[in-house]
């Protein structure tokens, strides 16, 4: 399987975090400084808890953009690093390409693309009655701003379903591709329990056989086609 990074972007994300999270630290150092050292009878003391309120937004919004950046493109093993190892057996008519097309992480298939929703979260997720759900532990306020967020994934899936649908009607109008979303857990402590999920929600333990299971029940493309799939994906500037 051949591994296709956008290296410019994935630069230009890691310098982003980097000084996102120095500033949203510094941020938060000035808010703490601010809200401490002014007493009430100062005369601007209004004006002081002001500006301690507005770093303290700041830096909390900083920092989150940092370490959502840190977890895509500073920290290793990198999400489609994870994918390409647990893939790296498939042989070249697979291709995963990240942060490369509109959605973040595609592969490429004989029978079509998969569009992945990569989720890093340790310990249990339930998808229970439509909703995903993960137990409440305290440990995990330790690590607020280093820790993701699991939110709505199955609507995170059908967004870039649609967004690589449109990609497609636009290079290849008279062609039908199927696009299948996944829902990708890339943690190696998490323990998923997600029987119903509209959108299928595995582990990347689990990618490999679910990708061949995939291509065995599905009609594979037209090898004229897969070549112009191919040729379309790959020179994408």
């Amino acid at each position: 399987m051949k591994l296709n990074v956008n290296e410019g972007l994935v630069k230009k994300r890691a310098r982003i975090a980097q000084y996102a999270s120095w500033g949203g630290m510094l941020a938060l150092v000035l808010a703490l400084v601010a809200s401490l050292r002014v007493k009430p009878s100062n005369p601007q003391y209004r004006n002081w808890l002001f500006f301690s309120f507005v770093m303290l937004m700041i830096g909390m919004v900083a920092a989150n953009v940092g370490a959502y950046n840190m977890r895509r493109f500073v920290r290793k093993p990198r999400p489609e690093q994870v994918i390409a190892n647990a893939l790296k057996t498939l042989d070249a008519r697979y291709q995963l390409f990240a942060w490369y097309l509109p959605s973040p992480y595609v592969l490429l298939t004989p029978a079509g693309l998969h569009v992945f929703v990569v989720r890093d979260v340790d310990g249990e997720v339930r998808y229970r009655d439509g909703k995903w759900k993960r137990p409440f532990k305290w440990t995990r306020l330790l690590n607020i701003f280093g820790s993701e967020s699991l939110g709505k994934p199955d609507k995170d899936a059908l967004e870039e379903k649609e967004t690589m649908e449109k990609f497609l009607a636009e290079k290849l109008p008279d062609e039908e591709i199927p696009v299948r979303p996944v829902i990708l857990f890339t943690h190696p402590r998490v323990v998923l329990s997600a029987e119903g999920s509209p959108i299928p929600a595995i582990t990347t333990k689990k990618l490999k056989s679910f990708v061949r299971s995939e291509i065995k029940s599905q009609k594979l493309l037209p090898q004229s086609l897969q070549k112009r799939l191919r040729k379309v994906l790959e020179e994408v500037p």
